[in-house]
Parts: C-alpha cells; structure tokens; sequence
C-alpha cells in the first residue's frame, strides 16, 4: 500500500521458529514431527508449482514453525514464473541463486532455467536436514560443495538413525538424484506419500519408485 511519502507492505505475522532454529536447539527431528513438517511444506510447494511458481530457495530457514505445529514455507524473494523463464531479466545467465547446502546441481551450473524439479531437490535436502541435523553434503569450501553435490551421494540416512523406513529413505534419495529427469517430476507424488503415512495407512511394502 501506499500512505505518503512512503510504501509499505503487510505480512502475516507467525508465532513461532525456524526449522532451522528447531534443529539448532533440540538436534534431529522426531520422524513424526519431521514429516508432518515436510507434508505441510510439500503442500505449500505443490500450491506454488499448480501457479507457475518456482521457490528456488527451499531450506529449514525458511521453513517457519508456527506454536500450534503448523508449518509455513516463507521468503519467495528468489522466486520466478516458469512461464516467463529467461524473459524476466530478473536471474542472469550463469547466476547460482539459492543457498549452497541445498541446491541441486543445475541451480550450481546456472539458475536461469531451474524449474519445479529442481525446488524438489531442496526439499529432499531439507528433509535429509530435519531427520539427520545436517544437511546432505558439507563443505569447507564453495568449491567443496560444487564437487560435492556434483558428484557424490549423500551418507544414507540409516547411518544416522534406524526409525526412518526405508521407503521415506529411497524418497529422499530419489528427490536428491543428480539429474532431474531421475527425481520425482511432481511434488505432488511426494505429497501423497507423506498424507498417507500421516493417515496410518502406510504400507511399509510399497516403494517410492
């Protein structure tokens, strides 16, 4: 709105923290927390891709985690249109928006053309951090992790702990596949997923696949 001389702007005000906050005081997840979590931010994601909207900058930090359990995915600043890619002037050629821990490998080579797989990615990265503390890959340099995520597989999240199944596993690693063509090419089959395991009528015999 606008209140001369100045503009201003309104934004829901949320009680609560931060994924990333959570994870810094209390360590990993509860699996249920953790996936009620992710079921909530999938929905969100889905909401955006039905409208075009790629997030591009999906993390625990943006994650905010109301007092009542329900979670918000926030911060759309390095969000586009991918009806308008490469049109908008807004991403240049050869940018690497986002932030390092999570992004999948094209995001690292140019975000220009990062679409709806590539905000799948960075939310199997952002489950792989609510469940293990960390995120897949580590680094000590911005390089380190270009090689990283480039080229390696993160350590299996039944290093870390044994209550995971291994169908939410084999999800996680499907969304952090190195190629796009090899991840899920909807949120939304990630989604139903997460509802029917919050449902209780989980069936540890299917797969991911």
């Amino acid at each position: 709105g606008e209140a001369p001389p100045y503009l201003f702007y309104v934004m829901e005000y949320i009680h609560g923290r931060s994924a990333k906050a959570i994870i810094g005081e209390h360590g990993p997840l509860a699996l249920t927390h953790a996936l009620r979590i992710a079921g909530q931010v999938a929905a969100a994601i889905d909401h955006a891709h039905k409208h075009n909207i790629v997030h591009r900058d999906i993390k625990p930090e943006n994650i905010l985690v109301q007092n009542d359990g329900l979670a918000k995915l926030t911060d759309f600043g390095l969000a586009k249109n991918i009806m308008t890619a490469g049109v908008s002037n807004l991403t240049r050629p050869g940018d690497g928006l986002g932030t390092l821990p999570f992004m999948p490998p094209e995001q690292i080579e140019n975000a220009l053309y990062a679409d709806h797989r590539s905000d799948i990615y960075s939310f199997g990265a952002t489950v792989y951090n609510m469940l293990t503390g960390q995120p897949p890959f580590r680094g000590k340099t911005t390089l380190e992790y270009f090689k990283r995520i480039r080229s390696e597989m993160p350590t299996p999240i039944a290093r870390f702990r044994k209550d995971v199944p291994k169908v939410i596993g084999i999800m996680i690693d499907k969304c952090l596949a190195k190629q796009q063509a090899d991840r899920y090419q909807q949120i939304g089959d990630i989604l139903a997923m997460l509802q029917q395991f919050a449902k209780d009528k989980f069936d540890s015999r299917q797969t991911a696949t």
